[in-house]
């Protein structure tokens, strides 16, 4: 069973290889772009208190000139842990080698995850691809997601627990997606499956969410192009579960073009690090729970 798995795995990534232009609408599907992490976290949260500076600062009631704009960006990125940007300086390294047309198959072949590239070796794109993206949209909400997310949970890991907790997140995340693919072909049979290829921060952000709604459930969004839309943290996740859960049933007979098992996958991995280890073993975490619940 294992040897003809591989054998399609292969003929799959082979196929998709011969059609890049066909693979790269499909990851640059504007449902794609514009979903997921994206509208499901791109928001602004307001119950931390001033230390943390999300979307909304780029956001400004009033019109601001470029040199307002740029005043508010230096101010911005001085605001924020080097954590933050150390993972946003990797992401935008990655997003601009996605622009040099000689290094599309290099991108495809390294940056990007699926069954049929774990098949081929090349394991190292289970955290490649969770620092990659093609589309503007999707680098972009992703990012702004990151900034809102992480100054707080910084805080509360610290530094370095954090920084391994992305990285570990987001490999467990693709490979959550991976394995979903495997299931969808066990059902579907269809070869191409295998070769549906993944990449971007979903996983690490949605791990990142789950971790904050248990850290701060009370916590207050709205959706950045909808302020008016405001909705507690600890409804957030159920809702984000749902729409995966189903997106994944979905994807057992159809393609979607969304990463619902990755998102899970990351989802989980949250939910899981918040209780198994970091209330076991964070002093801050007591105090932060009595004054934010």
């Amino acid at each position: 069973m294992i040897p003809l798995v591989r054998v399609l795995a292969r003929r799959a990534l082979v196929r998709a290889r011969s059609a890049p232009a066909k693979t790269r609408r499909l990851l640059a599907r504007p449902l794609a772009a514009i979903s997921g992490a994206g509208v499901l976290t791109a928001f602004t949260w307001r119950s931390f208190g001033s230390s943390v500076h999300g979307a909304s600062a780029w956001f400004p009631e009033s019109s601001s000139s470029v040199d307002g704009l740029a005043e508010k960006a230096e101010r911005w990125i001085r605001r924020q842990p080097a954590a933050v940007l150390q993972i946003m300086t990797i992401n935008s390294g990655v997003f601009l080698m996605w622009r040099i047309p000689s290094m599309q198959s290099f991108m495809f072949k390294h940056f990007t995850t699926s069954f049929a590239t774990l098949a081929s070796g090349r394991l190292h794109t289970l955290a490649t691809s969770a620092f990659s993206h093609q589309g503007y949209l999707h680098f972009a909400f992703n990012m702004i997601a990151l900034s809102s997310f992480a100054p707080p949970l910084i805080y509360v890991m610290g530094h370095q627990m954090f920084l391994g907790f992305y990285v570990g997140s987001g490999i467990v995340a693709s490979l959550s997606g991976v394995a979903l693919q495997f299931l969808q072909f066990l059902v579907r049979r269809e070869s191409q499956v295998l070769a549906r290829q993944g990449l971007g921060a979903s996983g690490a952000i949605f791990a990142m969410a789950a971790v904050f709604a248990n850290t701060f459930p009370s916590a207050k969004f709205h959706i950045i192009f909808l302020p008016q839309v405001q909705f507690k943290a600890e409804s957030m996740l159920p809702a984000m579960a749902v729409f995966d859960c189903l997106g994944c049933l979905y994807g057992f007979f159809r393609d979607s073009p969304l990463g619902h098992g990755t998102h899970l996958g990351g989802l989980v991995c949250g939910h899981l690090f918040y209780h198994k280890y970091l209330v076991k073993h964070n002093s801050k975490l007591w105090k932060i729970r009595q004054i934010y619940r």
